[in-house]
C-alpha cells in the first residue's frame, strides 16, 4: 500500500513539475517586462536626407527596316554603332539587344515585305552624353528613342550613410532634450527603422528635357546639363534610458 502511495505521489509531482516551471518563467518574464516599462526613458525620431547625382541613364532604342527604305537592319545597326563610337560610348558594356522581331505574320496574311525590328538598351553616365545621343540619332534618322529611367550605382552605399546619420541625429536630439531637464541619456534600449524609399526623377520629365534640348541645339554646342537629383531619406525611432 505504501509503495502504491509513493508511486502516485511521484507521478503527481512529475506531472505538475512542467506546469510549475512554465508558471515561474511567465512570472519572471512579466517582472522583466514591468521593470522595462517602469524604467525612465526618452523616445526620439532621427531623420536624415541626401540628394545624389544619377550616374546611370537608361535609353531604349528601336531601329526598323521600315524607317530606312532600301537598307537592311544590319546596315542601320552599323550606322548606329558607328555613331555611338564617335561619342566614345563603350559598346561592349553599355549597349545590349533586348528584342528582335519581324512582321512575318503580316507577310502571310497581307503579302507585305518582311521587315525586321530590333530593340536595344543603352546606358550612358551623364545627361550631356544622353543629349548627344538623342542629337546624333536625330541627324541619322533614328527617332524611336526614349529615356527609360535613371539610377545611381552607389545608392545602397548612400542609403546606409543616411541611416547612420539618422541614428546620430536621434542621439543628439535625445542628449539635448535630456540636458534641458538636467539629465543624461544612457544606452539605447530600442531602435526601429522606418522604411523610406528614394524619389527618382521621372522618365517623362527627363525625356522631355532631352527632347527639348536636342531640338534647340540641333546645330549648336551642347551645354552642360544635369537631371534632378535622386532624393533618399531615412528615419529611425530610438529609445534611450535616462540617467
Amino acid at each position: 500500500m505504501k509503495k502504491v502511495s509513493l508511486f502516485l505521489i511521484h507521478s503527481f509531482i512529475m506531472w505538475m513539475m512542467p506546469l510549475w516551471i512554465n508558471s515561474q518563467i511567465q512570472i519572471d518574464d512579466n517582472v522583466t517586462n514591468n521593470q522595462s516599462i517602469n524604467l525612465p526613458y526618452i523616445e526620439v525620431i532621427g531623420i536624415s536626407e541626401k540628394e545624389i547625382e544619377p550616374d546611370k541613364l537608361v535609353i531604349n532604342i528601336q531601329i526598323s527596316e521600315n524607317d530606312y527604305k532600301g537598307k537592311s537592319l544590319q546596315d542601320i545597326e552599323k550606322l548606329m554603332i558607328n555613331k555611338l563610337k564617335e561619342l566614345n560610348i563603350d559598346i561592349q558594356n553599355d549597349l545590349k539587344v533586348i528584342d528582335l522581331a519581324s512582321n512575318f505574320q503580316d507577310y502571310w496574311f497581307k503579302k507585305t515585305e518582311i521587315q525586321l525590328t530590333k530593340d536595344y538598351q543603352l546606358i550612358v553616365h551623364d545627361a550631356t552624353t544622353a543629349a548627344r545621343v538623342f542629337l546624333e540619332f536625330k541627324k541619322i534618322g533614328i527617332s524611336n528613342t526614349r529615356l527609360s529611367h535613371v539610377e545611381c550605382s552607389k545608392i545602397e552605399k548612400y542609403k546606409l550613410e543616411v541611416k547612420i546619420e539618422a541614428l546620430q541625429k536621434a542621439e543628439e536630439k535625445a542628449r539635448l532634450m535630456a540636458n534641458a531637464i538636467g539629465q543624461k541619456i544612457g544606452k539605447a534600449i530600442y531602435i526601429k527603422e522606418v522604411e523610406n524609399y528614394p524619389f527618382e526623377a521621372g522618365p517623362l520629365q527627363s525625356e522631355r528635357l532631352l527632347k527639348t534640348l536636342t531640338n534647340e541645339i540641333f546645330d549648336s554646342t551642347i551645354p552642360a546639363i544635369e537631371f534632378e537629383k535622386i532624393k533618399i531619406s531615412a528615419s529611425v525611432l530610438v529609445r534611450y534610458l535616462l540617467q
